[in-house]
């Protein structure tokens, strides 16, 4: 066998924790801590309005830190107005591999614009 045929693989790293917070001036907070990283060189935030919908990325450049640490990482979002927002953890390694994390779990956030009401709801 060739070994430039030889891909590597990076395992999904285990997601621990992933939260919302929704802030009073209608941003979001959202939360995660990861296991350990090595090979991972930074994260996409994804979002959509269903969670059967195509999910696009919310930041502009890759989430970067050591979510990994005890405070883990965070990225502020500010959803484009009322209704539930759905969000969800991709990984990239340092092949430029990205995947989804721990299987797809997602936080839900509803955005009720009447009431000034908001409730995340994390969905695993």
């Amino acid at each position: 066998s060739d070994p430039s045929d030889l891909r590597t693989f990076t395992a999904s790293v285990p997601l621990l924790r992933f939260s919302a917070t929704v802030n009073g001036d209608g941003t979001v907070t959202l939360s995660w801590q990861t296991g350990p990283t090595s090979n991972i060189v930074g994260f996409n935030l994804l979002r959509s309005a269903s969670p059967d919908a195509d999910y696009a990325p919310v930041n502009e450049t890759l989430i970067t830190g050591d979510c990994a640490a005890v405070g883990g990482c965070q990225y502020q979002d500010t959803p484009p107005g009322v209704g539930p927002y759905y969000y969800k953890l991709q990984q990239i390694d340092s092949a430029g591999s990205a995947e989804d994390l721990d299987g797809g779990n997602m936080v839900i956030v509803w955005m009720n614009q009447v009431h000034q009401s908001y409730l995340p709801l994390i969905q695993r």
